[in-house]
């Protein structure tokens, strides 16, 4: 919760112009819905979402490394938390986020799905919905899942959606707003 508000964490790649674009449209979108958004670091992924959000007045949390706060100017109802490392980053997402939207990107997101995955299977671990976003998503998480010999219920803390619109209405199904 951000300001007594929901609060999802958008995650993806750093950069990418149709991450961008499709990050805006979702920022947008729980903006609007009543929600505030969450993004990781400094790229322009991270930017459009923030200020995708901020245009439609949502609160904007902005978590990112010690290393990058000097190339982060935080606007008027944006905050910025930075962290020591990645680790902490996430700590720091999952300690607000009341859901995780993720677009397939980089290394940076696959370890942060699998953390978060992880995190929310122990018993102390809060459990978060994880909704992720992308054609890519399905085999990949079914590897892992394999792999990993998570149970059903382990399984069932990701949601795939194939576009923003979805994604968004997945949202409003775990957390209202």
């Amino acid at each position: 919760m951000i300001h007594d508000k929901p609060a999802i964490a958008v995650l993806g790649p750093a950069n990418g112009e149709t991450a961008e674009a499709i990050v805006a449209s979702v920022a947008s979108a729980l903006a609007s819905n009543g929600y505030a958004v969450i993004v990781s670091g400094h790229g322009q992924t991270a930017t459009s979402a923030a200020q995708a959000a901020s245009a439609q007045g949502g609160s904007v949390l902005i978590v990112a490394e010690d290393s990058d706060a000097a190339a982060i100017e935080p606007l008027e109802n944006q905050t910025l938390v930075c962290q020591p490392n990645l680790l902490r980053c996430t700590e720091e997402i999952l300690k607000h986020a009341d859901a995780l939207l993720v677009l397939p990107g980089d290394l940076q997101v696959l370890a942060a799905v699998t953390q978060i995955w992880a995190y929310g299977t122990t018993q102390d671990g809060p459990y978060r919905p994880v909704i992720l976003l992308g054609d890519e998503w399905p085999r990949l998480i079914k590897a892992l899942a394999t792999a990993a010999n998570l149970d059903r219920k382990q399984r069932a803390m990701v949601t795939f959606a194939s576009a923003p619109d979805e994604a968004v209405e997945s949202l409003r199904y775990f957390i209202s707003a």
